[in-house]
């Protein structure tokens, strides 16, 4: 039957990505190739290779989060609504989408998000932060937000 509880869990009845290693080479492809790696399975699954060969669940969920267009959700009109929304929308969707259980994508939802975040911090701030019109955040290229500083 699986888990009742939510613990996320691969192979193993182990959590997914315990050390981080899954996020870690999502951030890693993003760094070399642009956030449209997450939009890539192939490139993706190039990239991740060897990286966590070790990790065939974690790395089945984010090849499967590349094709379901999980950045694309989380870099569209939800982000409005905050992270944390753009999240739980986002991985309900792609559970939906892929029959996945909401454990399983609201991991890969997390690390997309994370790799996202990740590409922001790599790009250089807009040109004109001030003009953005829903007040308490700014939304990046990339689709991570941060708040306005002194407003």
């Amino acid at each position: 039957m699986g888990n009742t509880d939510e613990t996320l869990t691969g192979t193993n009845n182990t959590p997914l990505d315990g050390r981080g290693f899954a996020v870690g080479a999502l951030r890693e492809g993003v760094a070399q190739h642009g956030a449209g790696v997450l939009s890539d399975p192939g490139l993706l699954g190039h990239l991740l290779g060897d990286r966590i060969a070790g990790l065939p669940t974690e790395r089945s969920l984010l090849l499967r989060a590349a094709g379901g267009g999980v950045a694309t959700m989380l870099q569209g009109p939800w982000r409005r609504e905050g992270p944390d929304a753009a999240i739980e929308l986002t991985d309900r969707t792609f559970a939906l989408q892929q029959q996945l259980g909401l454990p399983q994508a609201t991991w890969a939802a997390q690390a997309f998000q994370q790799a996202l975040a990740y590409a922001w911090e790599l790009a250089p701030p807009p040109p004109d932060a001030g003009a953005e019109s829903d007040g308490a955040w700014l939304a990046t290229e990339t689709g991570g937000r941060r708040r306005k500083r002194g407003r």
